[in-house]
């Protein structure tokens, strides 16, 4: 995978400053066709997620936008047509017929600074599934959950016991506390 080093590198290409796009990849396809970009000479950039589940301590790899691709590139000197043709790629994300949607470069700088090395690391969560958790903060404070999952390392996912009904919620991992 792409490093952010040589993502960031790339910002700076001969011929002029890069913006970062967005490609849809045909689905599970997305390794191959970081390849063939690569091999085109297009900056790519895929951040992936690497989780440590416990108890017994598997590690998962997930893409943080499975079947999406950045590729940095000027679309005023470079054939950036040709990255639809690439296999493995379905399509530039933009309107028909006109130039692609370039991602805004706020969110690509976000992007580089969670995922420096093109990859995050989720920590180890000592919760397991279905694990009774107490909500302390916010407008669910003291509605009964269940933990569900870890999906960064701030956020969350808790089933709230509420209307007699469960409801998922994804919250910052400060506003709970576990049951006792």
């Amino acid at each position: 995978m792409e490093r952010r080093s040589a993502a960031a590198s790339a910002a700076h290409a001969p011929g002029g400053l890069i913006d970062w796009y967005v490609a849809a990849a045909v689905p599970r396809k997305e390794r191959f066709a970081l390849a063939n970009l690569h091999n085109q000479g297009f900056a790519t950039f895929f951040p992936l997620l690497h989780r440590v589940r416990s108890p017994k301590g598997a590690a998962s790899v997930s893409p943080l936008f499975p079947g999406y691709i950045f590729v940095g590139l000027n679309p005023h000197r470079i054939r950036w047509q040709s990255i639809n043709g690439t296999f493995g790629i379905r399509y530039v994300v933009g309107p028909r017929g006109a130039l692609p949607s370039a991602v805004p470069p706020a969110v690509m700088d976000e992007l580089f600074q969670r995922f420096p090395q093109g990859a995050h690391y989720v920590p180890e969560c000592r919760l397991r599934p279905g694990d009774p958790v107490n909500v302390t903060t916010g407008a669910f404070a003291g509605i009964p959950a269940t933990f569900e999952d870890m999906l960064s390392q701030d956020r969350i996912r808790v089933l709230l016991s509420w209307l007699n009904t469960q409801v998922a919620v994804v919250m910052p991992k400060t506003c709970i506390d576990t049951a006792a």
